[in-house]
């Protein structure tokens, strides 16, 4: 009986081994695509490495915008700076002249001390002559008044 037994777990390995050989393709079957997911996940992961690489490169897009604007700035500045030192050498030609213009202030003014003396000095001249007006007049009257008596 020991000998029909071990023919009958011959006979179930037999019909066994081909269903243990299927589920064995199914395992490498599985595992092949295991794999495959694997490699699918390094893919992504390479991609999304890609994608952080394309958003440094934009990063470093907006620096150099940035950096393009501190420039255009800058620019502005030394466009400010030269319009200050324009203004600065116009006020300077301005306050040059009007020194010049305190300095010939006395000269003027003592030629103007000079003119109101002279106006004074013809001033007087003028009443001079219209007392010698008056005094002539005055003789003119005697003589015609003279001459009158006399005639």
């Amino acid at each position: 009986m020991a000998v029909l037994e071990g023919v009958l777990v011959a006979l179930a390995a037999q019909e066994v081994a081909p269903v243990a050989l299927a589920a064995q393709e199914v395992a490498l079957v599985a595992q092949e695509v295991a794999l495959v997911a694997l490699e699918a996940q390094e893919v992504a992961l390479v991609a999304l490495a890609a994608q952080e690489v394309a958003l440094v490169a934009l990063a470093a897009q907006e620096v150099v915008l940035v950096a393009l604007a501190a420039k255009e700035v800058a620019l502005v500045g030394l466009v400010a700076q030269e319009v200050a030192l324009v203004a600065l050498a116009a006020l300077d030609k301005v306050a040059r002249a009007a020194l010049e213009a305190l300095e010939a202030a006395p000269a003027a003014l003592e030629a103007l001390a000079a003119a109101l003396e002279a106006l004074a000095v013809l001033e007087a001249a003028v009443v001079v002559v219209v007392a010698m007006e008056v005094a002539l007049a005055a003789l003119d009257n005697k003589l015609r008044t003279r001459t009158a008596i006399e005639i």
